[in-house]
């Protein structure tokens, strides 16, 4: 997303849904360091001026948002059944 922009971007793919802690972001450089918002609740985003919280959205026409919400919903009943 970032490249379509217009932006050179090295980066640094972190895992999933990890901890993160600030020196997971010290890449040895002054470069300006990207992260969605979901990773920067984790961090400090504030204490480095270095560090930019990028919003996401996402956009879906009504049929792909109600297959989705139909997904969603038919694996919370499973999972209310199997507890």
């Amino acid at each position: 997303m970032l490249e379509s922009f217009g932006l050179n971007v090295i980066e640094h793919p972190l895992q999933d849904h990890a901890p993160l802690s600030p020196g997971d972001l010290d890449f040895g450089d002054a470069h300006e360091v990207l992260m969605t918002e979901k990773d920067a609740v984790k961090l400090p985003v504030n204490d480095n001026p270095h560090w930019w919280s990028v919003p996401v959205s996402l956009a879906m026409d009504d049929d792909a948002a109600n297959a989705l919400i139909d997904s969603i919903d038919a694996a919370c009943r499973k999972r209310k059944e199997t507890h």
